[in-house]
């Protein structure tokens, strides 16, 4: 299609770009450890200002100790999520190129040697001639 929607004539209508799918795997790596080391750098403090509210007679104390608590396992809930996207990411990499390998080596045993190269798929005939 030449409208912006799909690929251009004699393009590939599904591409995965490897390089694409490490630095988002890359970025959501990232994004978690800074979850860890920024978003819970005020924890300490936290904890130990609720502690001195209820040390104080104060219930704002055990609320702010609930808060941190409930803030703390939210933030390894989406640590756990940013690293299991990045997980994902690497396989589906990894298998996406098995699997290219594979279809291109069937892609050749499969065609008959008294096929013509012209006027055939030319986007097979490229895969082909890598």
């Amino acid at each position: 299609m030449t409208d912006g929607t799909g690929p251009e004539p004699g393009e590939a209508d599904l591409q995965v770009r490897p390089e694409e799918l490490t630095r988002i795997g890359e970025a959501a790596r990232g994004l978690g450890g800074d979850l860890v080391g920024k978003g819970l750098g005020a924890s300490d403090s936290s904890y130990t200002a609720a502690s001195t509210l209820l040390g104080s007679g104060l219930d704002s104390g055990a609320g702010l100790r609930h808060t941190m608590a409930r803030f703390f396992r939210k933030t390894m809930d989406l640590k756990e999520d940013c690293d299991r996207i990045d997980e994902h990411l690497t396989g589906t990499v990894r298998s996406h190129s098995a699997l290219e390998h594979d279809l291109l080596g069937q892609l050749r045993t499969a065609r008959a040697p008294a096929l013509p190269t012209a006027g055939g798929n030319p986007a097979i005939d490229a895969l082909l001639r890598e």
